[in-house]
Order: structure tokens, then C-alpha cells, then sequence
């Protein structure tokens, strides 16, 4: 979390993503040349390895860089959005398993059913967690959110005593 690594990254961003494309053209043209990509520890399918855990490095640097410059805002939607992330990780399995059961039996074509089950299933855990989770202090604690009540409640100003005991203490 030192904050000169991540200055570097977005420093670094476009060279990032340069040598990222180099080396994925590289990589291709080693996989098009017919590289055993197997187990078998010749300098060719070294080769594709290293070139193809680099290009994996460098993608994810230039991915972070204009991630850090580009998405470093906040609003009210992703104030939303992260407070529903984990009530939505818990339920979207159980309501994709539920729909999909029901949703497979219909008699349309495959690309409908898919349709089907996305849309249905979100509208499914955006509906069960407005509904129902957001609302009852109970059930926000069990999908791990703060209850109503501590959200509520105003924060406690610190008197210039306690923070001097902080300082003096190491805390």
C-alpha cells in the first residue's frame, strides 16, 4: 500500500500497456508456431511461459494505472453498490441455482434461457435485498452490514485529551 508503488503504476501506465501488446503479439506468434504447451521443459515452451506470465504482469500494471486515474471517484451509485456487494455475493448462487432449475425446463431456445436466468436472477437479489436486508437490522448484521442503528447514530467528538493520550501512549 506504499503510495510510490501506485504513483509508479500510473506513472508507468502507457509503457505498461506497450510492452504488454508487444509481448502478447510475441506470445501468438510462439503459439501459432505450434509450441507444446505441455510439461515439457524445452526452451520453446519456456520461452511462451515467461513471455506469457510478463504479458500478464504488464496488462495488469496498465490495467491498474488507468484504473487509478480514470475510476478514482465516488458516487452515490458505488456508495450503493458497495454496500450491497456482499449480500448480493451471498444470495447470487442460491437464486442462479433456484431460477436456472425452473428456467431449463422451458421449452425456448438456449440463448432465451440464458437471457432468462440473468435477468430474472437480478431482479430476484436487487429485489431481496431492497426488500428485505436493507431494511431489518437483523438480517443486515447476518449478511455482514452495520445495523440501522449504528448508521444512525452521530459520531462521538474526540476531546483534545484523548487524542494527546493516543500520542503520548503510541496507540
Amino acid at each position: 500500500m506504499d503510495i510510490r508503488f501506485w504513483d509508479a503504476v500510473e506513472r508507468h501506465k502507457t509503457w505498461s500497456l506497450g510492452i504488454a501488446l508487444v509481448l502478447t503479439i510475441c506470445w501468438v506468434l510462439l503459439w501459432t508456431k505450434g509450441v507444446n504447451t505441455a510439461a515439457s521443459y524445452s526452451f520453446p515452451q519456456m520461452l511462451y511461459l515467461v513471455l506469457w506470465v510478463c504479458t500478464t504482469w504488464f496488462y495488469l500494471m496498465a490495467i491498474l494505472g488507468y484504473a487509478r486515474r480514470y475510476l478514482n471517484f465516488s458516487n452515490r451509485f458505488l456508495a450503493y453498490a458497495s454496500q450491497a456487494s456482499l449480500p448480493f455475493y451471498i444470495l447470487h448462487v442460491t437464486v442462479l441455482v433456484t431460477v436456472g432449475f425452473f428456467a431449463i425446463q422451458w421449452n425456448i431456445p438456449a440463448w432465451a434461457k440464458y437471457l432468462s436466468i440473468i435477468s430474472i436472477s437480478f431482479a430476484s437479489i436487487v429485489l431481496i435485498y431492497e426488500l428485505i436486508i436493507r431494511r431489518v437490522s437483523v438480517i443486515r448484521v447476518l449478511f455482514g452490514m452495520r445495523s440501522k442503528e449504528i448508521i444512525a447514530r452521530p459520531a462521538v467528538a474526540k476531546s483534545p485529551e484523548s487524542l494527546s493520550y493516543i500520542k503520548t501512549n503510541k496507540i
